[in-house]
């Protein structure tokens, strides 16, 4: 399991400026600095796997609601792919993890890191997802 710094990606970085004006469908249109978010989201860092259709990522979350969350990840996934998260909490001795599915809804180079900061809503989260998070706390 990698590391919250730790970089797998052999990817050069690209300025998100860059991206936007090459392939504007992989990133988010609206307006920059606008709040999208509905639900509250607490930060809360856990590890996590990701799966697309072709391949398995490894991050990590910045904040966490029952429908979405900010992951950190090394490779950029395109808005609108649908993927499976895997939420790693192994101090939860009989719930060490929770599957969720979700959609990317953005997903911009951050300068700091360099990663993506990649924006997921769960469109129809598990009820139990919600106690689970209870948990975290």
């Amino acid at each position: 399991m990698l590391d919250n710094d730790e970089q797998t990606s052999t990817a050069a970085p690209v300025d998100d400026t860059e991206l936007e004006s090459t392939v504007p469908h992989l990133v988010d249109d609206s307006p920059k600095g606008q709040e999208r978010r509905i639900h509250f989201r607490r930060p809360l860092r856990l590890r996590v796997m990701v799966a697309t259709h072709n391949q398995l990522l490894h991050g990590r979350t910045d904040d966490i609601s029952s429908h979405g969350t900010c992951l950190r990840l090394d490779l950029l996934i395109p808005v609108k792919t649908h993927i499976r998260i895997r939420f790693l909490a192994p101090f939860i001795p009989d719930q060490d993890h929770f599957d969720v599915a979700g959609e990317v809804r953005y997903s911009v180079l951050t300068s700091e890191s360099p990663c993506y900061r990649t924006g997921i809503a769960f469109p129809e989260p598990p009820k139990e997802f919600q106690r689970w998070l209870n948990r975290l706390q």
